[in-house]
């Protein structure tokens, strides 16, 4: 080709090439910026996206981290390329994130982990689920390694409580119940059908029971309401009927649940049964405060109800008595006839207590043989008359225990509140003062309370101080009163009386000391002085002057319950002195023989066959009964004084006198008739045949050595 011609189409040919090169480059630019934009949009995504995303090559070394991967290591791009896990976590957790990425780059498989690993620079352990797939080249051959891991730490937690809290509900003691807003049961545990007896399905889109199944009074439910929907729960111990028609006691905790709008969507009703544990709670309650025989409040109890009655009065301006009972020779019946039968007395005393008072008054047992009542609301004495009257008849019936007849009674003292006192202990002290005013003035008696009874009760105390001296300091003696023969005019027999002479407080009364010495446990020593002096002076009397002369002793009751061995021990006493046993006169008290026991018969049926006579003291004072003498074989009945006093031709005492006589002449008993102050006495009893009588009339109580001088008038030197 010609020269000319080769260059313009060398030009041509050179222009379509460039403008192809130029459009391929303009391709390829446009491909890299699109690849740049992708690129972009890619990392862009990566670094947003709320996961780990990395790659790693062949040797485990990081290629490609995203930003919140970065963020958690607190590291740059630069410091993690080309690092493997070695650098960033521990070596157990980097050998356990290696061998999962063998799988991948050794094995090419696809793993799909929960992986626990220790957040770079903490301690904390965080759980993620990872999944790692491999990458190939061109020639198929694993070159890297793209890995996703999520942070599941929060989740899996909330699993685990989730499965925790299905575990408590189904293994829980308390039964839970899941209502919607309108009480429609959506749930139970198997707590529910233990406690209740409703197995779930019979329960499931029911109306909740939880407050129909109740037995709470209605408006104890308005309340609840409100608090729920006040507060959002409720506490409290709940009474439910279930199944099986029991009434439980249960615990029991309603929690609303609200939704976004602050509407309540659920209840959530929890209840545990804790019936047993109130029941064994009521009981040591019960135990503590009540006394356990005769079912009364304690002394415990008794304070508290006489303080919350103060309260009351105070508020209201009212007034109320307080009664303090003491049982009447309880003692006695308890060490004779046992504590058994002492128990019973005091339960059956309880039960007539209880039913003589109203309702609203308080009876309780403080201790032993005391009980109190407390009176409410006396707007009248007498209806306080009329309560202690009401006791004291109650009590004074026979009681039937064990095989037993006995005849009890009790002393009573009032006091009010507020007159007399306004605390508790003050009115206790005031009717313990007056109950022991009863007991002196003779039993089975109230009296109210006197200001001077706390001067009273203090020389009582002095008194029996006194008293236990008096037997270490001699103060003691003993008198006789000559017993007379009607029929012949002459003294045969004496009485022995006890008489206390103390230095400063002069001649006291037996009627004062004597009740005080049985009470305070000395009347045994006191008797064995007084018999153990009165023999020594028969000796001396029956051997000097008149060997048929007899001696009345007085015999307290106690004597012959507490102590078996009297009987033995009087009967040496008069073995040693020679003296036969007929020359001695034991006077005993109607009520020994009214309260008549094992140990007391016995003790008697001793003396007796021994040949000591018996008599019956004071007959006509106590329940003037000729019938209980047929129990025993006594030998004397002595008519107390008070039928004697008035005795006259028209008097009613002289038909009451005489058909004594008549009466124990026919039961072959010799009667003595007691206070005989006068002549026409004298003469009314020996008319109607009574045997023996003395009093002023004929001598007054005196010393052994003026009795030897009137009575033996021989013995004057």
């Amino acid at each position: 080709m010609k020269p000319e011609l080769e260059i313009p189409l060398l030009r041509k040919l050179l222009k379509q090439t460039t403008a192809a090169y130029e459009e391929k480059l303009a391709a390829f630019e446009d491909t890299q910026r699109a690849l740049r934009a992708s690129e972009t949009r890619l990392s862009t995504i990566l670094d947003t996206i709320d996961a780990y995303v990395y790659m790693k090559d062949r040797a485990g070394c990081y290629l490609y981290v995203n930003e919140i991967t970065r963020k958690l290591w607190g590291v740059s791009n630069e410091e993690v390329i080309g690092h493997s896990d070695d650098a960033f976590f521990d070596a157990a957790t980097s050998e356990r994130i290696r061998v999962n990425d063998n799988l991948v780059l050794l094995e090419g498989q696809t793993v799909h982990r929960e992986e626990r690993n220790r957040v770079h620079g903490s301690d904390e352990t965080r759980i993620y689920l990872s999944t790692k797939a491999p990458l190939y080249d061109a020639d198929g051959n694993v070159e890297a390694l793209l890995g996703v891991s999520t942070d599941i730490t929060d989740r899996v937690h909330a699993e685990e409580q989730l499965r925790l809290a299905a575990q408590v509900y189904d293994s829980s003691g308390q039964a839970i119940i899941v209502t919607d807003a309108d009480n429609r049961i959506l749930a139970t545990n198997p707590a529910f059908t233990t406690i209740t007896g409703y197995a779930s399905d019979e329960v499931l889109g029911q109306a909740s029971t939880w407050f129909d199944a109740s037995i709470e009074p209605g408006g104890f439910y308005a309340g609840l309401t409100h608090r729920l929907a006040e507060n959002g729960s409720w506490n409290g111990e709940i009474r439910h009927r279930v199944k099986n028609d029991e009434i439980r006691t249960l615990q029991t905790t309603v929690n609303a649940v609200r939704n976004q709008d602050g509407r309540i969507e659920k209840h959530v009703v929890m209840y545990l049964d804790i019936t047993d544990k109130k029941r064994s709670e009521e009981a040591l309650w019960h135990q503590a405060n009540y006394d356990e025989l005769t079912g009364l409040p304690n002394r415990r109890l008794f304070f508290e109800l006489l303080d919350r009655q103060i309260r009351t009065a105070r508020r209201t301006k009212g007034t109320f008595a307080l009664m303090f009972l003491d049982l009447d020779h309880f003692k006695e019946v308890n060490d004779t006839l046992g504590h058994h039968t002492g128990d019973e007395l005091l339960k059956v005393t309880a039960r007539r207590i209880h039913e003589s008072v109203r309702e609203t008054d308080i009876v309780a047992r403080l201790g032993g043989d005391e009980f109190v009542v407390v009176l409410a609301d006396t707007h009248s004495e007498f209806n306080v008359r009329r309560a202690a009257g009401s006791i004291l008849e109650t009590l004074r019936q026979p009681f039937q225990i064990n095989d037993h007849t006995i005849y009890s009674s009790s002393s009573v003292g009032i006091t009010l509140f507020p007159n007399d006192a306004e605390d508790a202990e003050g009115l206790l002290k005031n009717a313990d003062q007056a109950m022991y005013a009863s007991k002196q003035d003779g039993r089975s008696r109230y009296n109210y309370y006197q200001t001077d009874m706390q001067a009273t009760a203090q020389r009582r105390m002095e008194l029996g101080n006194e008293l236990r001296l008096a037997i270490k300091r001699s103060q003691f003696s003993v008198v006789y009163q000559p017993i007379f023969n009607l029929a012949t005019g002459k003294p045969e027999q004496a009485e022995a009386l006890l008489r206390w002479v103390h230095p400063k407080l002069g001649d006291i009364p037996p009627n004062r000391f004597i009740p005080l010495a049985e009470e305070m446990g000395l009347i045994r020593e006191i008797g064995q002085w007084v018999f153990d002096t009165v023999i020594e002076r028969l000796h001396r009397w029956r051997r000097d002057f008149d060997p048929q002369f007899r001696i009345n002793i007085n015999k307290s009751p106690i004597e012959f319950r507490d102590n078996m061995d009297c009987p033995s021990r009087c009967l040496d006493h008069l073995s040693a002195q020679r003296i036969p046993a007929d020359s001695l006169v034991v006077e005993i008290t109607e009520g020994l023989l009214l309260n008549l026991d094992q140990h007391v018969s016995l003790n008697l049926l001793t003396i007796q066959q021994a040949g000591v006579k018996t008599a019956i003291d004071d007959f006509g004072t106590g329940y003037s009964s000729l019938a209980y003498l047929q129990k025993l074989d006594v030998d004397y009945l002595k008519i107390d004084q008070q039928f004697v006093h008035n005795l006259s031709a028209q008097s009613t005492e002289l038909a009451l006198t005489e058909a004594i006589v008549v009466m124990a002449h026919r039961l072959g008993l010799i009667v003595i008739a007691e206070g005989v102050e006068t002549a026409t006495q004298a003469e009314l009893l020996k008319g109607m045949g009574c045997d023996y009588a003395q009093g002023f009339h004929f001598a007054h109580p005196m010393p052994s050595d003026e009795f030897e001088r009137r009575v033996f008038p021989t013995s004057a030197d």
